[in-house]
């Protein structure tokens, strides 16, 4: 014998394909069709397991300890974590790190990031953000 599902009759059909749309643009009907191949939760726990949540783009120091800084007033700005490798580098506000990391070529998808602020996840492919509940 073979057990039935229950199945609630005012279930919402469309609650399943909701859950890949993005927060802002869920109305128009826009998905993000690379959160399944994206994202490897197991290697994002295992790189930020070994250097912990960075406040400081590696990249950026590399490049800072040529030359000295100045007087200028540092303001922590947000570094995305790569959801495939677990990546950590600046995004837009500073020098680009984590959209270089995108493009860079690699045999797996590196598109979907989270920053390390707002935990808000963004789509370098698609240009949208995910909601965060997204399956």
């Amino acid at each position: 014998m073979s057990k039935k599902r229950n199945r609630q009759p005012d279930a919402d059909p469309d609650i399943s394909e909701a859950s890949t749309e993005s927060c802002e643009e869920a109305s128009a009907g826009v998905k993000c069709l690379h959160i399944a191949k994206a994202i490897n939760l197991n290697k994002v726990k295992k790189n930020i397991k070994k250097t912990g949540i960075m406040s400081e783009c590696s990249i950026c120091k590399k490049i800072e300890v040529d030359f000295k800084k100045t007087e200028e007033i540092y303001i922590s700005k947000p570094l995305w974590i790569c959801l495939q490798c677990g990546e950590q580098s600046c995004g837009k506000e500073q020098k680009q790190h984590a959209i270089e990391h995108y493009k860079k070529p690699h045999s797996d998808c590196h598109c979907i990031v989270t920053d390390t602020h707002h935990w808000s996840v963004w789509c370098y492919q698609c240009e949208i953000e995910i909601c965060p509940n997204s399956r």
